[in-house]
C-alpha cells in the first residue's frame, strides 16, 4: 500500500495557531496600552496548541472580564460578565434610544460595558440616559479604530464559546473535545454512532490504552479560522505503529453557523483542502488549495474547487443545503496508484458557513465521493477550510 507522508500533505499547516483571533474585518486584537500587560489565559494558550478556534467557557470569560475591568471603581457583577461582554460588543452600534433604555434597565451592566469597550468611556457615566448616550456617540464618532480593536478582542475572549460545544464530522464518525473547569482541552471522543472511543490528552496528542490520535488542524497563521476548523486526524495502534488510519474532519460552533437561506449576497472564499483517496490497498493523502463560491438565488449554490498538488482537481457543486452534490475531476494526477475510471459522478458535501454576526467570514466542510459502476472503485474523502476574500 502506498501512502504519502502526512507531513508532506499538510506542508506548512500547523495546529499551533494564534488562539482564536476572529477572522472578520476587525483586524488584530489589541489589549495593550502604555504600561499594561496583554491578557494571558493559560487554558486558552493550551487550547491554541490543538486548534485556532476561539475557546471561551465561563471561567475564561470571567478571567478576561476581570482583566478588562481592572481599575474600574463602579459596581461589578461577576455573575453577569457574559452579559457585560455582549453589551460592550453591542455598544459599537447601539443607537441613542437603545443606550437610554439600557441606562434605565441595566445601568450597572452598561457602565461596566462602557469601561470594557474602552476605559476612556468610563468618563461617560453620567446622571441621565440622554447624557450617557450623547457622550458615547461623540466618543464613537472620533475613535472608530479603537472600537474595532476592542470588538475584535471581545469576540476572541468575551463571548461564551466553549470548545467542547464545537461539533466536527468525519466519514462515518463525529468528534468532540472535552474540557476541564478552566476550559482547557483534556480529551477527544470519536463517536461512530454505535461505539465511542475516548482519548485523553497527552501534550499535543490524545491517547488511550490501545491507540494514539493526532488532531492535525488545517488552519494556521495564514488561514485563521475562529468559529470552525478542519483537517486530518490520524489514529495509530500503540502496539504496531505501522497501522495508522487517516480521516478528514470539519465542523465548528453551531451557534455561529449561518443557514444558506440567510446569506444575503454572493461571496467567494479561499483556503485549503486536505483529504484521502483510496483504491483497494492503495491510498494517498491529498493537499492543495480550495476556493468556495457561494451564489444567492431561489436555490442558493455552493461551488467548491479543490486543486490538489498530486491528484485530480475537483469541482463540487451543491444546490441549497441538500447533501447531494455533483463531482467533476480534471487534470493529470502525478500519483497514478489511485486513478478514476469515471471522472464525473454524484457524492455528498456538507458546508458550514460561520460568522460573528450573521454574515459569513469563513466556511469549512466535508466532501465524500465513491466511484460507482466500477469494480474496486475509488473512494475520496476531503475536508476544506476557507476565509472570505
Amino acid at each position: 500500500m502506498k501512502k504519502l507522508s502526512l507531513l508532506a500533505v499538510l506542508g506548512m499547516l500547523t495546529a499551533c495557531n494564534d488562539g482564536g483571533t476572529p477572522s472578520g474585518a476587525y483586524g488584530r486584537p489589541t489589549d495593550m496600552r502604555p504600561g499594561r500587560n496583554p491578557f494571558v489565559n493559560t487554558a486558552k494558550e493550551s487550547n491554541a496548541q490543538i486548534t485556532g478556534m476561539i475557546s471561551s467557557n465561563a471561567a475564561q470569560v470571567a478571567s478576561y472580564m476581570d482583566y478588562r475591568l481592572n481599575g474600574y471603581t463602579g459596581t461589578k457583577t461577576p455573575n453577569n460578565y457574559a452579559d457585560v461582554a455582549e453589551m460592550a460588543i453591542n455598544l459599537a452600534t447601539m443607537n441613542t434610544d437603545e443606550i437610554e433604555n439600557q441606562f434605565e434597565t441595566n445601568k450597572d451592566i452598561l457602565f461596566q460595558a462602557m469601561y470594557v469597550l474602552n476605559h476612556n468611556l468610563g468618563t461617560c457615566a453620567g446622571d441621565t440616559g440622554a447624557i450617557v448616550a450623547e457622550c458615547i456617540n461623540t466618543w464613537r464618532n472620533a475613535n472608530q479604530g479603537a472600537i474595532n480593536a476592542a470588538i475584535n478582542s471581545l469576540r476572541a475572549n468575551g463571548e461564551l464559546l466553549s470548545i467542547n460545544d464545537a461539533e466536527f464530522i468525519a466519514p462515518d464518525a463525529s468528534l468532540t473535545f472535552s474540557i476541564n473547569e478552566s476550559g482547557e482541552i483534556t480529551g477527544l471522543t470519536i463517536d461512530n454512532g454505535e461505539t465511542q472511543s475516548v482519548f485523553n490528552r497527552n501534550g499535543n496528542t490524545f491517547v488511550n490504552d490501545t491507540e494514539t490520535l493526532t488532531y492535525n488542524s488545517g488552519a494556521g497563521t495564514d488561514l485563521v479560522l475562529s468559529y470552525s476548523d478542519f483537517g486530518i486526524y490520524t489514529i495509530t495502534n500503540n502496539a504496531d505503529t505501522t497501522k495508522t488510519a487517516y480521516a478528514p474532519f470539519a465542523g465548528g460552533y453551531a451557534a455561529k453557523q449561518i443557514d444558506v437561506a440567510n446569506i444575503e449576497k454572493d461571496m467567494t472564499f479561499s483556503g485549503r483542502a486536505v483529504g484521502t483517496a483510496t483504491k483497494g490497498d492503495d491510498s494517498i493523502n491529498l493537499g492543495g488549495t480550495a476556493t468556495l463560491n457561494f451564489k444567492t438565488g431561489d436555490t442558493p449554490t455552493s461551488e467548491l474547487v479543490a486543486n490538489f498538488d498530486n491528484w485530480y482537481n475537483v469541482t463540487i457543486t451543491q444546490n441549497g443545503d441538500a447533501p447531494n452534490a455533483n463531482f467533476v475531476f480534471s487534470g493529470n494526477p502525478t500519483e497514478t496508484d489511485v486513478i478514476l475510471t469515471n471522472t464525473t459522478g454524484t457524492g455528498t458535501m456538507n458546508v458550514g458557513y460561520y460568522g460573528p454576526d450573521g454574515t459569513p467570514t469563513e466556511a469549512t466542510g466535508l466532501a465524500q465521493f465513491t466511484e460507482s459502476g466500477v469494480e474496486n472503485g475509488v473512494k475520496f474523502d476531503m475536508a476544506f477550510g476557507v476565509n472570505k476574500k
